[in-house]
Formats: structure tokens, sequence, C-alpha cells
């Protein structure tokens, strides 16, 4: 069964979309060769019936995490723009929740007692933030990253 609506030319304009931090929802809605929008529900049989398009959704929504991290990380480091930063993190800890969602505190206990967890929602202290996004930048957490968005090979 083929989808006369769908065009190969929309997996790489989805990529491009997702890069800027847009979600495939807001995809969705955009005109398409002049064409009216298409519902959510048509983008998921897309995503389902066209590998090519499901590739540029895993694709963008990698590029999408990296472009609000980036944002995060350069209204911290500047301190000029903190107010972008904050709301850069708001965006991660709920659209990435499972890489930026609840995360272990950089005082977590090593005796083996239960974990202290912590919302990055709730970091005030703009240096301990910092420090919480340069510890993403290490191996194993960009590997769960990849690993999650099927980018890497997964071991069986």
């Amino acid at each position: 069964m083929t989808d006369e609506r769908y065009r190969a030319a929309y997996a790489p304009l989805l990529r491009e979309h997702m890069s800027l931090g847009h979600s495939v929802e807001s995809f969705a809605a955009l005109k398409k060769d002049g064409k009216k929008a298409v519902s959510r529900a048509t983008v998921e049989r897309w995503l389902k019936r066209h590998a090519s398009f499901a590739r540029a959704f895993e694709e963008g929504e990698a590029a999408a995490l990296l472009f609000f991290e980036r944002r995060l990380l350069a209204g911290m480091e500047s301190g000029k723009n903190r107010v972008e930063a904050r709301a850069a993190a708001a965006v991660l800890s709920k659209r990435f929740a499972d890489v930026w969602g609840t995360r272990s505190s950089s005082t977590e206990p090593r005796d083996g007692s239960e974990e202290k967890r912590m919302d990055i929602r709730e970091i005030n202290d703009p240096e301990e933030l910092l420090r919480l996004i340069r510890s993403l930048e290490s191996k194993s957490e960009k590997q769960h990253a990849a690993k999650h968005l099927r980018l890497l090979p997964t071991k069986t």
C-alpha cells in the first residue's frame, strides 16, 4: 500500500526541522509542497512505513538534543543569558527526560545506602548545573544517549 502524500524529500526536511529544536509534531503542522499540513497520525504512519523517514527522525531527535544542550551550555558559560539556559534546561528535562530528567547528584553516597536523586529543574546554582552538563560529556553518557536514540549498534 502506498501513501500518496509521502515524498522521499520529507526525510531531510524532517531532519533539518528537528535540528533547529523543533518537534516531529510541529513538522506535521507544516505545509508540504504547497499542500495542507498533515496530522500527527499521518506522520506516525510515515515513521512506520518509510525507513528513511524513521532514520531522519532518529537523527533529528539527536540533533535536537544537541541543539538544546548547546543552548544550555552557552547560556551557563556566558552568564549573560541565564533565562535562555533555564528554558533549555526545562525543555531538556521534559522532552529528553530519559537523558536529562532526574539525575544522580554529585554527592551520591558511596557506602551502598540509598542513592540521592535530584531533578535538574531544581538546580538553582549555575556552577552545579555546569558540572552536570560537563559530566554528560563523558563517554558513558554519550554512549547511553546514542544507544537510546538507536544510533549505535547494540550488543546482543
